[in-house]
């Protein structure tokens, strides 16, 4: 499996539900993908957390085209 370098930039922070003192970070990658620091992403390739930053962009392109 290749390797992606993941970005600097935070594209959002979420606060565990589980834990507070941990705070997961969407990251988008060097191939245009989106990342995440949870447990969810790491094993199965998909979060909610990821989900909201879609559905926030999909909404700002909305209203952008409006």
């Amino acid at each position: 499996m290749k390797k992606v370098k993941v970005e600097r930039k935070v594209l959002a922070e979420f606060r565990s539900n589980s834990n507070p003192n941990i705070v997961h970070e969407v990251r988008i990658g060097s191939d245009g993908k989106m990342y995440c620091s949870c447990r969810g992403w790491r094993t199965h390739k998909h979060c909610w957390h990821l989900d909201k930053v879609k559905a926030k962009e999909q909404r700002e392109k909305e209203v952008s085209n409006v």
